[in-house]
């Protein structure tokens, strides 16, 4: 079993997670304007395999067609990356079925956090940017 920073050092593990987001905006496209994996294909002017590829995390996008994605569901793609030692939380556990996070917090730390949820139950959890490092 790996420690949590040995999974951190996983190429495998950070691509499962950006798969599962991409798979979580699309699935809230869908339901947001009641679409089936047809439809949205047909709306998006792609083919239903190329929906069926991105629902079963089975595309490995490049930059632009990733952009492409988002902006076609009305999404506004923005990337984050933090250096390893500055991971607000000491131990979270993400369950890709059901869409869960579970955090603990450092309480060690001496910074301001914002924590917002969606009505799909997602939570984000995040140090407030006017803060210095």
């Amino acid at each position: 079993m790996l420690t949590i920073d040995e999974l951190h050092k996983q190429p495998e593990y950070w691509t499962d997670i950006i798969q599962n987001e991409i798979y979580r905006q699309v699935v809230d496209y869908m339901e947001e304007h009641d679409l089936n994996q047809n439809e949205l294909a047909n709306q998006l002017g792609v083919s239903k395999g190329y929906v069926s590829q991105i629902l079963k995390g089975d595309c490995n996008f490049s930059i632009k067609k990733l952009v492409e994605l988002f902006l076609m569901i009305d999404r506004k793609p923005i990337i984050s990356a933090i250096p390893s030692h500055k991971l607000i939380a000491e131990n979270y556990v993400i369950d890709a079925f059901n869409m869960t996070v579970n955090v603990t917090l450092n309480t060690e730390l001496k910074h301001d956090f914002s924590i917002a949820s969606n009505d799909h139950g997602n939570v984000a959890i995040w140090e407030d940017m006017n803060i210095a490092a």
